[in-house]
């Protein structure tokens, strides 16, 4: 490593040291020219973080701009550096230049792709991800464990597109295990990916209960769904808000393999891939209230 590249490290560790008062190591750090993306791969504990970038300038000494991408690492994209309310922001050192944060919440452990660009570089750039705790009623920086990726991710096309389904209201409220036996409950008006893999065989048990308002108009309704104009569903055959659900592998389009699950029911993995789980509403952008999912698996044997 050249002496210019260990400056440059070496400044950017002060920087993140300078931040809060945690150690320097815990920022994820590198060299790029302008133009170049490095991909790094992370595992975030349960949580709410700010994902701060600084850069700086080999030739310069002067604040550089990198932007930070975050993906999972089944292709799903999301997010982008963005701009937060002042009220998040951490208050840059005099001379530096920090993005103003990417906010991510993490609700159970979980291992992301980070796509770093360098924006603006004259000719070498050193750079700087600092990952930022904000739920315990303090700023902590955090060490991720993390590894830089040899290669850009590939990732089949259909799955890091954005899915036509709202995923807004989707949220993972729990997760548990007893032996071989593994329950897991989430919480959705809309749509949710577990971020289970199943395998064929595995046995899957699903209880749903709850109710959402489909809107102002269509009124409320169970994981059966109601009876509503059908232009305002996902699938004629099926009642409006049902529960669905479906396990995705490569290559499914936004639509395909859902089936209707209601208030619950056992099935038997025939494939490998994700679970997921949908109401079969066009629009679920105004629904309100949730279904509360309970989902046992028993992992063939």
């Amino acid at each position: 490593m050249s002496k210019t590249v260990l400056q440059l490290l070496a400044g950017l560790s002060v920087l993140a040291s300078g931040l809060v008062s945690m150690p320097a190591e815990a920022a994820l750090q590198g060299t790029l020219q302008r133009g170049q993306t490095q991909y790094m791969e992370a595992t975030l504990e349960p949580g709410i973080y700010l994902l701060y970038v600084t850069a700086i300038d080999a030739v310069t000494k002067s604040p550089s701009e990198a932007s930070l991408t975050i993906y999972e690492t089944n292709g799903k994209f999301l997010k982008k550096s963005a701009q937060l309310p002042p009220a998040l922001q951490i208050r840059p050192k005099q001379g530096v230049v920090y993005d103003q944060g990417t906010a991510i919440e993490i609700r159970r452990r979980q291992t992301l792709h980070f796509w770093v660009r360098m924006d603006g570089c004259k000719r070498l750039c050193g750079f700087s991800v600092i990952p930022v705790r904000t739920d315990s009623n303090r700023l902590d920086v955090v060490d991720l464990p993390a590894r830089i990726l040899s290669k850009k991710p590939s990732y089949s096309a259909t799955v890091s597109n954005s899915s036509k389904l709202d995923e807004q209201n989707s949220k993972l409220t729990n997760q548990t295990g007893v032996s071989n036996r593994q329950t897991y409950v989430f919480q959705t008006n809309s749509y949710v990916s577990t971020g289970m893999s199943v395998n064929p065989g595995d046995r899957i048990k699903i209880q749903a209960s709850g109710m959402v308002r489909f809107g102002f108009v269509a009124g409320s309704g169970g994981p059966k769904g109601i009876a509503f104009n059908p232009d305002y569903n996902l699938f004629f055959h099926m009642a409006h808000g049902q529960l669905m659900t479906r396990i995705r592998q490569p290559g499914m389009r936004a639509l395909d393999g859902w089936v209707p699950v209601g208030d619950g029911g056992d099935m038997i993995a025939k494939s490998q891939g994700v679970l997921e789980f949908a109401v079969n509403d066009s629009k679920p952008g105004d629904n309100v209230g949730n279904f509360r999912i309970e989902v046992t698996i028993d992992p063939a044997r």
